[in-house]
C-alpha cells in the first residue's frame, strides 16, 4: 500500500511528542540524535559484535548498512534495525597485537570510557585510521582486540527518524509496518500513550510498554540505563527500552562531543 512520506512523519512526529509527554519542537532543532542498541555479552556470544562486516571499508564510510537475522527489537515480525557501523562506537580492549603507530593514533583518536584500559572510538574514525595505516581488523591476528560496542541504528539524524528506528517502526510502508497489539501497556506510561492520536501507532507503541513479565522490550525512565561513554562525552538520553532476559537495551540520545 502506497503513503504519503510526509504525511506520515508528521504522524510520527505528534505520536512521539505524546509518548515523551513534551513536543519534539522543544528539543534542540541543531542537535543530531541517535538510536543505540547494547546486548551484553549476547552480541559476542553470537558472534555480532565482531563480525568483519563491521569493519569493511564501506560499512565504515557509512556506505554500507548491516543487518542480521538475530538481531530484533521484539522479534514478532516487525522491521529489523540496520546498523550504521561508521556512527557506531566500537571498542578496544587490548591493543598489544595492533600495529604501533596504527595503536598510537587510536589512543588519541579515542574518547573516554569508564572502565580502565578501554578505548571507545567512533566508526567513521576509525575507518580513516584503519586506511592510513593499512591495517584490516578482519584479519584473525587482531581477533579479540575490537568490538563493536553501541551499534548505532541506521537514521536521518533528526530527532523523530531515531525515535522511529528505536521503536521498530518503518518508513518506507509507514502504518503497514506497525506490530497489530491489542494488549495493555504497563499504567505507568498509560497516559502518555493515550495521547497518541493514530490507533495503530498507539498500539505499536503500546507493545514495547508492557510490564517486566510480558514484554521482550520495555520501556524504562531514562535514569534507568547508563551507556557508558556517550555520557561522558555530553550525550543526554531522551528515551529507552529494556529487556533484562538478554541485556537488551535500546535508546534515544541527543549527541554530543565525539559523537556530535
Amino acid at each position: 500500500m502506497t503513503h504519503d512520506a510526509s504525511a506520515w512523519r508528521q504522524v510520527l512526529t505528534e505520536g512521539f511528542s505524546a509518548f515523551l509527554d513534551r513536543p519534539l519542537s522543544e528539543y534542540d532543532p541543531d542537535a543530531s540524535y541517535g538510536a543505540y542498541y547494547w546486548a551484553g555479552n549476547f552480541l559476542t556470544e553470537i558472534g555480532f559484535a565482531g563480525d568483519a562486516r563491521w569493519v569493511d571499508p564501506e560499512a565504515l564510510a557509512g556506505r554500507l548498512l548491516i543487518e542480521d537475522e538475530n538481531i530484533v527489537m521484539y522479534d514478532v515480525g516487525e522491521v529489523p534495525p540496520r546498523f550504521d557501523a561508521g556512527a557506531s562506537v566500537f571498542v578496544f580492549e587490548d591493543e598489544s597485537a595492533l600495529p604501533a603507530e596504527f595503536a598510537t593514533e587510536l589512543s588519541t583518536a579515542a574518547f573516554p570510557s569508564s572502565k580502565p584500559g578501554e578505548r571507545l572510538v567512533l566508526g567513521r574514525e576509525l575507518g580513516t585510521l584503519l586506511a592510513r595505516h593499512s591495517v584490516d581488523l578482519a584479519d584473525e591476528a587482531f581477533a579479540g582486540a575490537w568490538s563493536v560496542l553501541y551499534p548505532r541504528i541506521a537514521s536521518d539524524g533528526t530527532l523523530v527518524d531515531a525515535l522511529r528506528v528505536a521503536a521498530a517502526v518503518g518508513v518506507d510502508d509507514g502504518p503497514d509496518s506497525l506490530i497489530d497489539f491489542d494488549g495493555e501497556p504497563d499504567e505507568h506510561w498509560e497516559a502518555s500513550l493515550s495521547g497518541v492520536a493514530h490507533p495503530g501507532l498507539r498500539a505499536h507503541l503500546s507493545f514495547g510498554c508492557q510490564d517486566a513479565g510480558e514484554a521482550s522490550l520495555r520501556r524504562v525512565a531514562d535514569d534507568e540505563l547508563s551507556f557508558w561513554g556517550l555520557a561522558g562525552e555530553g550525550c543526554s538520553m531522551v528515551v529507552a527500552w529494556d529487556e533484562t532476559e538478554n541485556q537488551v537495551e535500546v535508546a534515544v540520545f541527543r549527541l554530543a562531543g565525539a559523537l556530535g
